[in-house]
């Protein structure tokens, strides 16, 4: 049950994007998720007005998400039995 904790726990502080989005003072201490937010809306193909001089191709938007993602994905495969005996501590009868 902590395992499944402790992911849930991970996953949403690794996404947690308004509060470093509102209370850090510079854009260079913004982590991963906001940068990616700030670099999809400077792609030219989903905002044209503000990215219109940027060249951002797909592949740097891929390896973007693939790097935001990893982390998430490498806690998961590494406590996958923890978290499937967590989720199934409380179903069944003794």
């Amino acid at each position: 049950m902590a395992g499944l904790v402790a992911f849930f726990s991970f996953v949403g502080n690794w996404n947690n994007f308004s509060l470093p989005y509102l209370v850090l003072p510079s854009s260079d201490q913004f982590p991963l998720q906001v940068g990616l937010n700030q670099l999809l809306s400077s792609t030219p193909s989903f905002n044209p007005v503000a990215g219109a001089g940027l060249d951002i191709t797909s592949p740097e938007l891929v390896f973007a998400i693939v790097v935001a993602i990893l982390p998430v994905l490498v806690v998961f495969l590494f406590s996958q039995k923890a978290l499937v005996s967590g989720m199934l501590a409380g179903a069944t009868k003794e």
